[in-house]
């Protein structure tokens, strides 16, 4: 007597197109298998990858040169620069530090008062007087003076003779502003902002004399 399963087998019929079908069906089952067993490759656009590979350039770069953009923990020192002009208080102080003789003007206009008196460049006395709204500034130097901070023009110059030898005055229109001199290995020069007389600039310079404390004003 045949088992169930047997008569199970005797009762399906399988016709030619059914098997063609279910054998299509496997193949295809089998190829959608495969296909899933294939290693998923991911594809990214050429524009975003152009973007990475910049990125990864500039990382690269900036691990390059990035020893040399740090600084130092301890700060570099400042650079520390000397004056050219040193003030002093007074004319004694001025004629200690001075390294030749100083020599004043003697005659200034009573109304005015010494504001500053210094050494240039360690080689040029300076003296300026005020009356608060004028000035007179006198120089004092061994061997010549630098006038090449000088750029104003000056129709009258006027050469004078006088115990301190040849005057050179400079002016416009008969008022004078600048008259200088040399003497003994030394030049001198007085500057005015007010412009003056003739007369007034050769009584300047003839009044220039050795310091000595009665002149500290």
């Amino acid at each position: 007597m045949k088992n169930k399963y047997q008569q199970l087998q005797d009762m399906i019929c399988v016709t030619s197109d059914m098997e063609q079908r279910i054998l299509t069906r496997l193949v295809q089952t089998e190829q959608s298998i495969s296909e899933l067993k294939k290693p998923v490759l991911f594809r990214i656009p050429l524009k975003y990858a152009i973007s990475i590979f910049a990125c990864l350039a500039l990382v690269v770069c900036f691990m390059t040169v990035r020893p040399y953009l740090i600084t130092p923990d301890t700060p570099t020192p400042p650079i520390l620069t000397v004056s050219p002009v040193i003030d002093y208080e007074n004319l004694s102080d001025l004629s200690k530090n001075l390294s030749f003789p100083l020599y004043v003007p003697s005659n200034i206009p009573k109304d005015y008062s010494l504001e500053f008196s210094s050494i240039m460049f360690e080689k040029t006395a300076q003296l300026i007087y005020s009356d608060n709204s004028d000035i007179i500034k006198f120089q004092m130097t061994k061997g010549d003076l630098d006038e090449r901070g000088d750029f104003t023009e000056y129709k009258q110059i006027k050469i004078v003779p006088s115990d301190h030898g040849k005057l050179t005055i400079k002016g416009n229109n008969d008022l004078f502003s600048v008259v200088s001199w040399s003497q003994n290995g030394f030049s001198f020069s007085i500057s005015t902002s007010k412009p003056l007389s003739l007369k007034t600039m050769v009584g300047l310079a003839e009044g220039v004399v050795p310091y000595s404390s009665q002149y500290a004003r």
